[in-house]
């Protein structure tokens, strides 16, 4: 029995939590806090019919806005979600993740 617990406890120790992918992890740190809750005017993640019309613009303007920052009638656009550190490609990556929330 005891043998049976130790094994059971070893192989616990191996399990790790998933590691999320890059677009996951860019979002969470960089965009959930306006995506998540729509503020500043920001297009709220999941929603089909507020993404669509904003698809329509093409996905390399939004990519563009989300790199370098946009001023709208309705929302404002941080350049790269506030973080300087973010590299075109993280932002990509986050778009990404973003509009395949939102299909």
């Amino acid at each position: 029995m005891i043998r049976w617990l130790w094994l059971l406890f070893a192989c616990a120790a191996c399990v790790q939590a998933p590691v999320p992918e890059p677009g996951v992890r860019i979002y969470r740190q960089a965009c959930a806090r306006c995506h998540d809750t729509g503020k500043h005017g920001a297009q709220r993640i999941g929603d089909r019919e507020g993404w669509r019309s904003r698809l329509g613009q093409g996905r390399d303007t939004l990519l563009e806005h989300s790199i370098r920052g946009f001023e709208g009638a309705v929302g404002h656009m941080p350049p790269r979600g506030g973080n300087p550190a973010l590299s075109d490609a993280d932002v990509a990556a986050a778009l990404n993740y973003l509009l395949e929330q939102s299909r």
